[in-house]
């Protein structure tokens, strides 16, 4: 997307940069930063507690440019990182970036005049992937006028939980923190929330935010270690809380059905990985998700329509778990379900 004239520069943009332990792709990032057509930023870095040369990085390249801040603290997380870093820009806009990620250069140039033409809360570029391809197939600008459109196209699939590739005002993000006790998979609980406050939106297609994948990345280490269980609880109760608020204002029909087979399916990942559903009061987030949104039931199958009874109904988890196995195991629709079922059913 470019505009034909570009809006001036009169706004201060705060850009949050979280930094933990990522001094192989720490300069690039700054430096895609450093080299933005639209020069009235301050890049706030928010050191987690680094143990590399992560931090003596960021010194050493602010010496030389006053528009780069740093913040340090003890390692207490992303969702910290992000609220501490919030809690001291100035800017009347705020953008996210990660620490082994790029900026395109005229990223801020992009949203900021999308928010100024369209006169939007929010703006969103589509993100580079790895293979230098768009990741999502957008063709044209679309403009969201009003609460409802918003999230309709986000129950649509059309809007996505990531932070970075978006600008906002300024007032949005500081109304709404990063949720602290729960930090996995932050953004799919906190981007419903933060588009609670959104009356307008604006959708480019172009890409402008380099999502990098590399072996040792946050996203690639987090998949599997000793910890996944407590991350896969916090990656349910997160969506679960995200799909909550979708569900809460979507009015379209297919975006709803799309929304409820996701809740669906989260749920069912939950039981098949044995999580804990009393950790952060899950199972009182299912039962009460399942009496507000009844129209769950359908696009249920059977097994599917027994899980949700049981919810609803206060069974304790084994026996939701029996009922739901019991019956995929004579009514599966492959043999993968029936097979799954037959593994959880004896032990």
């Amino acid at each position: 997307m470019t505009f034909k004239e570009e809006t001036p520069m009169t706004d201060l943009i705060s850009i949050i940069l979280p930094v933990y332990n990522c001094n192989q792709w720490l300069t690039d990032t700054i430096k895609s930063v450093q080299k933005q057509t639209y020069s009235n930023f301050e890049l706030i870095c928010v050191d987690d507690g680094s143990t590399d040369h992560s931090l003596e990085i960021i010194k050493r390249i602010m010496a030389s440019d006053h528009r780069i801040k740093l913040i340090c603290e003890e390692n207490l997380g992303l969702c910290y990182a992000r609220n501490n870093g919030v809690s001291y820009a100035r800017g009347s806009y705020i953008a996210f970036l990660d620490g082994d990620d790029l900026y395109a250069s005229d990223f801020l140039q992009a949203n900021y005049d999308a928010i100024k033409k369209y006169k939007a809360d929010v703006s969103m570029v589509n993100i580079i992937q790895n293979d230098g391809t768009n990741e999502f197939l957008w063709r044209d600008i679309k403009v969201m006028g009003n609460n409802t459109e918003v999230f309709n196209e986000y129950a649509e699939g059309n809007i996505c939980n990531r932070v970075w590739n978006k600008l906002y005002r300024s007032e949005l993000v500081k109304k709404v923190p990063f949720p602290e006790d729960h930090q996995y998979v932050e953004d799919a609980q906190w981007t419903p929330r933060i588009m609670e406050e959104v009356n307008r939106m604006v959708r480019i297609p172009k890409g402008y935010y380099h999502y990098i994948i590399h072996q040792g990345s946050l996203s690639y280490r987090n998949s599997r270690d000793s910890k996944w269980k407590k991350r896969l609880t916090e990656y349910v109760v997160n969506v679960l809380e995200g799909n909550t608020v979708i569900l809460k204002y979507t009015t379209s029909k297919d975006g709803r059905q799309k929304k409820l087979r996701d809740t669906i399916e989260i749920i069912i990942l939950g039981l098949n990985n044995q999580i804990d559903f009393n950790a952060h009061n899950l199972y009182k987030k299912i039962s009460e998700l399942i009496i507000e949104n009844p129209d769950i039931y359908n696009i249920t199958t059977s097994s599917q329509r027994l899980m949700m009874e049981g919810f609803d109904k206060g069974l304790v988890i084994e026996q939701i778990k029996r009922k739901y196995y019991g019956d995929l195991l004579f009514h599966g629709e492959s043999l993968h379900e029936r097979l799954r079922a037959v593994k959880h059913l004896i032990k």
